[in-house]
């Protein structure tokens, strides 16, 4: 379950920080 979770939040600071990226970008 942890292991699950801490996927997530991985997964979600990464689509995070690309679309900081992206809109800075833009």
């Amino acid at each position: 379950m942890l292991s699950i979770l801490h996927r997530l939040s991985l997964k979600l600071k990464d689509a995070e920080e690309e679309g900081k990226s992206s809109l800075d970008l833009e």
